[in-house]
């Protein structure tokens, strides 16, 4: 089971409005030692929801991003017998899975901050998101549709802030 975040709700948060000023892949170059994967990995983190609590702490705003993941991955690498079922979050969290190292199965190549401008308060705030691949696994044996090998990651996602005047 996965822990639950902090969710921000309608009672202690806004929603705010936001245009993408901003927005990059993050992008790996992956060659595993322990598997036969090669190939560049694609993360996109793409916001669903900006908000901000109603109350201020310590005198400064507080900003929660919700977002999913967008991953690509270019294959350089072999090629398996492609599965024709998609996989669901119980078949992900029961696969074997075998973890990619960074800095020996792959490497960073850009991870840059995505820019987001709040338009619907005074004053207005830039919002920086950067996110960080904290985990990268190898689902054993399994290959998506088109043969490339799946792999699942984890992102973590800080967020900073600054006044803009547009």
């Amino acid at each position: 089971m996965h822990p639950q975040p902090f969710i921000p709700t309608p009672d202690n948060s806004i929603d705010l409005e936001f245009k993408v000023e901003r927005f990059d892949f993050n992008i790996y170059e992956v060659q595993s030692v322990d598997t036969s994967i090669k190939g560049i990995l694609r993360v996109g983190v793409v916001p669903l929801r900006i908000t901000r609590l109603k109350e201020d702490v310590d005198g400064k705003p507080q900003f929660f991003l919700q977002s999913f993941n967008v991953l690509s991955f270019i294959n350089k690498g072999k090629f398996g017998k492609p599965n024709d079922s998609p996989v669901g979050p119980e078949a992900l969290d029961e696969a074997e899975k075998i973890e990619l190292e960074e800095g020996r199965d792959y490497t960073v190549l850009s991870e840059t901050p995505n820019v987001y401008l709040i338009i619907n308060t005074r004053p207005y705030y830039k919002i920086r998101a950067k996110s960080t691949l904290t985990k990268v696994e190898s689902l054993k044996g399994r290959y998506d549709y088109f043969g490339n090998p799946m792999l699942a990651v984890q992102v973590n996602t800080g967020i900073s802030y600054s006044y803009s005047s547009r």
